[in-house]
């Protein structure tokens, strides 16, 4: 067993210096559209506690408090992590679009805690290399964001260290699943893998519009009996900003968004919580779940974008799922564009109950917007079968998105450090659409990956039929808990000669203990 050494392991990583996008990615993504509908009833990550973590620049800096700045006026910030006071431009520029009062669409949260990338990975909060549980959020943060990638080496070899990585990704997995703490996690603007963070199961990870980002995982254990293997599909969901960096902040401003809105509304949970649910005894509604928070988020994001952000054109980006996985994913760009419109509607529409967990009901859902989260599904649980029923008036597009986490057996890793087999344990659900109009039973579309959790579903439904959505399991011998999200919408069909795909340049590179990054 290796024994870790105070902060000799250390953290590579890749950072993208870029200037704020302008306001318009607010009208990409919905926002616009949002705050016009509500008025001053827009959420606005009011009462959401945050944390963010950030790659030390070359001189040691990782603070986003940039002294003086108004776009930061009235926030309080806690250090997580020992180390240079000074401000990093590249923190400071992922906290404007995160919480900053200018260009956040979150300009509502004021407490903030943030943390080196070595610092958070190692005994500062994931305590990777220990044998000890992570750390939980004495600060109550909710959402947690991470623009920058990274993985563990050999202090001694400068070699990366794979089982030491694996662990630090099962503790962060761990943390999700137990904590309903909310990671959104950046991927690489180039095609390389960093698994830190971005091949986590539990995590949102993050993606912009180039199509020339990482796009699926790579192998961090070798073996059967593990599921963390080469080819699972990252981005789950994009924004259209221009690097990753940039893009992920976004996404965190919208889970953000979304956990205000479940914890001032009760009654879009049922009044459903789970009381004193995360170690640091928070009340987390079904809506604010780490697993209804993703599916919400995805199964609301649009397939086709406009990007306004040129200066005076409008370029139509597609994001159909030319390459799909059986997951029903596209290899580059996820479920798709965020879109908080959609997302913000999917959860005040309210929670309904399968027809399994209905009590005799009929499990009928409204197709414009809904969700559920079950919280003891399988064979050991209350259903392993869920049935939601509908019926459609008109022709229309249908999205609806499964997602789950994996589950980490914390004692084996906080037993032997690093551990040299997998922790995780990834159950199989699936999730299928079928048309049952006049008694039949017709597979309309499934998606049924094996690799993955979370599962999505695209297609268009013909008026004047009746459905089901079926939650299934090949699994055995368990209870957990799942989160599925749906939507219909007006087909469109965009003009042929606006079907330009939007490419734009990202940065990478690596940097360690000592580089400079400008």
């Amino acid at each position: 067993m290796k024994k870790r050494k105070a902060l000799t392991w250390y953290v590579t990583a890749v950072m993208c210096y870029c200037s704020l996008a302008h306001a318009a990615y607010q009208d990409d993504i919905g926002y616009t559209q949002l705050a016009t509908e509500l008025g001053a009833a827009t959420p606005d990550g009011s009462g959401v506690a945050v944390t963010q973590v950030e790659a030390e620049t070359g001189d040691g800096e990782f603070s986003p408090n940039k002294p003086g700045a108004s776009t930061l006026s009235g926030k309080v910030f806690v250090a997580g992590s020992t180390g240079s006071t000074d401000y990093s431009p590249h923190a400071f520029g992922v906290a404007s679009l995160f919480y900053g009062n200018f260009d956040s669409i979150a300009p509502g949260i004021t407490n903030i805690k943030y943390f080196s990338a070595e610092g958070w990975a190692q005994g500062d909060f994931l305590r990777a290399g220990e044998v000890v549980v992570p750390d939980y959020t004495t600060h109550d943060s909710r959402v947690a964001n991470h623009s920058w990638i990274g993985f563990l080496e050999d202090p001694d070899t400068e070699v990366y260290d794979r089982p030491l990585t694996l662990e630090a990704v099962q503790r962060l997995d761990w943390v999700i699943a137990t904590d309903d703490y909310i990671h959104v996690a950046g991927v690489n603007n180039g095609s390389s893998s960093y698994p830190l963070n971005m091949e986590a199961f539990n995590t949102i990870t993050v993606g912009n519009l180039s199509g020339t980002t990482s796009t699926v995982t790579s192998a961090l254990l070798e073996g059967g009996g593990n599921p963390y293997v080469e080819g699972r599909i990252i981005p789950l969901l994009v924004a259209t900003n221009s690097a990753t960096s940039n893009a992920t902040p976004v996404i965190s401003a919208a889970a953000a968004l979304l956990v205000e809105t479940a914890d001032a509304n009760p009654a879009f949970s049922l009044n459903r919580s789970h009381a004193n649910a995360s170690r640091a005894n928070q009340t987390i509604y079904d809506g604010a779940t780490s697993e209804a928070i993703k599916a919400i988020l995805m199964a609301g994001a649009s397939r086709i974008a406009i990007n306004q952000q040129t200066d005076d054109t409008y370029t139509l980006a597609t994001v159909s799922a030319t390459t799909p996985d059986p997951n029903g994913l596209d290899y580059r760009f996820g479920a798709g564009v965020l879109n908080i419109y959609n997302s913000y509607h999917i959860l005040a529409s309210g929670e309904v109950d399968s027809d399994e967990d209905d009590g005799g009901g009929s499990g009928s859902i409204d197709a414009t917007y809904g969700w559920d989260y079950d919280e003891s599904f399988g064979d050991l649980g209350d259903n392993s079968t869920a049935t939601y029923r509908f019926s459609l008036a008109e022709t229309l597009m249908f999205m609806s998105t499964l997602t789950w986490n994996a589950d980490i057996d914390i004692d084996q890793l906080a037993t032997v450090s690093p551990t040299p087999d997998s922790a995780a344990t990834l159950y199989d659900l699936d999730l299928a659409l079928y048309d049952v109009t006049g008694g039949s039973n017709t597979l309309v579309s499934e998606s049924a990956s094996s690799t993955q959790n979370t599962e999505t579903i695209w297609t268009t439904l013909l008026g004047g039929r009746d459905y089901e959505l079926r939650v299934t399991t090949t699994s055995s011998n368990f209870e957990w808990d799942y989160a599925v999200a749906w939507r219909t919408e007006a087909l469109v069909v965009p003009e042929p000669g606006s079907l330009a795909m939007l490419i734009l340049a990202g940065i990478g590179g690596t940097m360690r203990r000592g580089d400079r990054r400008y």
